[in-house]
């Protein structure tokens, strides 16, 4: 509720609570619709999503450079809206555990690879790297999941 607020106060599209039960964990939302970005993206390009039904009508937009223009611009509106201690700061050991789910998902359980000591110290001093670069960075807030899916 508090991350639809701020969604709200920065102006982007965010569902908007209707009613609210939180003693027993209930909240009525509105819906954003069907249309996700990916199925938005490849009806750009005449392409379908089998998975998504009912189909929804495109978006207004009609080019993946406009979808992604705007996309970018969103991104960049929420974290113009970023204030400090609003919302968890993205630390280094809040960093560490989002680049270890690399490792364990993707090496480990996708592509069922065991790292050697040698590539997990590599791994390791890339990931001290990257969140080295990262905490040297202004602090703004994060969409952990921004993709053309969501």
């Amino acid at each position: 509720m508090r991350i639809a607020a701020l969604l709200h106060d920065a102006g982007l599209h965010a569902p908007s609570i209707v009613a609210d039960d939180l003693a027993q964990g209930f909240l009525l939302l509105t819906d954003l619709g069907h249309t996700t970005y990916l199925a938005a993206l490849r009806a750009t390009q005449g392409e379908s999503e089998p998975s998504l039904a009912p189909r929804a009508a495109p978006s207004a937009l009609t080019s993946a450079h406009e979808l992604m223009t705007a996309a970018i611009a969103a991104l960049v509106r929420w974290q113009s809206a970023s204030r400090a201690d609003v919302l968890p700061a993205y630390d280094g050991a809040f960093l560490q555990r989002e680049l270890d789910l690399f490792r364990e998902w993707y090496v480990a359980r996708h592509l069922g690879h065991r790292l050697s000591p040698t590539q997990l110290a590599r791994l390791h001093d890339s990931f001290g790297q990257i969140i080295a670069s990262a905490l040297a960075q202004p602090s703004v807030y994060v969409h952990r999941d921004f993709m053309p899916r969501n």
